[in-house]
């Protein structure tokens, strides 16, 4: 089921309840200090309607509804999907019992960051995925033992410079690759055993300025290249950008020059 489609699932439950309601119970949002909308949930005027028009222009309003009146959860779960769907960062206002999957998961595709405002346990490997392909950046929110594979892939392909949170034990060749490619200055979080010449090449293609965290010693990946891995890194790095050459830490005469 697409998101769409789960969302109008949802709102189909929220027309159920409130065509059951007998409560006459109200939903009040304080707008600013001095105004103050009441809406009657159970009134056929549409006032009910307008909350849900007000989340849907700024999802962070709904910190200022008073949750104690509302007797049944649901139209609690049914705004906050209204407030996350318009911005997810609107989950931080969301009580901690009523953060629903589908509250969870639509806040981090709205943005990954929301992350942040999920309880460990409501962090599913869905939830996870979705953050991070949304913003690499969410992956500093993933508890560690839920990163996996494809969950760092994700993260680095979205954003080279979520490979800071990344541990060690899973930058793997093509993790470290996807991230540099992403983000040339990703190269920065990258184990030196790992900076191969391939790597440190794909990084100083996307951005010459890599070369600073380029090891002097680089190997050659191939015994048939006869010039000094390093220097040879340093030519793409300055081809990409001239002011790369400030990082060059070889002992070139010809790139020497260059860096006076």
């Amino acid at each position: 089921m697409d998101f769409k489609n789960k969302y109008l699932k949802y709102k189909k439950k929220y027309l159920e309840l409130k065509s059951q309601s007998a409560g006459g119970e109200e939903i009040v949002i304080n707008v600013n200090d001095d105004n103050k909308i009441v809406i009657n949930v159970e009134a056929n005027d549409g006032s009910f309607d307008d909350a849900e028009k007000i989340l849907k222009i700024n999802g962070m309003i709904f910190k200022n509804i008073d949750l104690t009146i509302i007797k049944d959860k649901k139209w609690v779960e049914y705004l906050a999907l209204v407030a996350v769907i318009e911005n997810g960062l609107a989950l931080e206002f969301v009580p901690k019992e009523f953060i629903t999957k589908l509250v969870a998961e639509n806040a981090v595709k709205q943005n990954g960051l929301a992350l942040k405002f999920l309880p460990k346990e409501s962090i599913t490997m869905k939830v996870a995925e979705n953050a991070v392909e949304q913003n690499g950046l969410a992956l500093k929110f993933v508890p560690k033992e839920s990163i996996t594979m494809k969950v760092a892939e994700n993260a680095v392909k979205q954003n080279g410079l979520a490979l800071k949170f990344v541990p060690k034990e899973s930058i793997t060749m093509k993790v470290a690759e996807n991230a540099v490619k992403q983000n040339g200055l990703a190269l920065k979080f990258v184990p030196k055993e790992s900076i191969t010449m391939k790597v440190a090449g794909l990084a100083v293609m996307n951005n010459g300025l890599a070369l600073e965290f380029v090891p002097v010693n680089l190997k050659p990946d191939d015994e048939s290249i006869k010039q000094n891995a390093y220097d040879v890194i340093t030519e793409v790095a300055i081809e990409q950008n001239q002011l790369a050459i400030q990082f060059y830490k070889g002992t070139d005469p010809d790139l020497l020059k260059q860096k006076k």
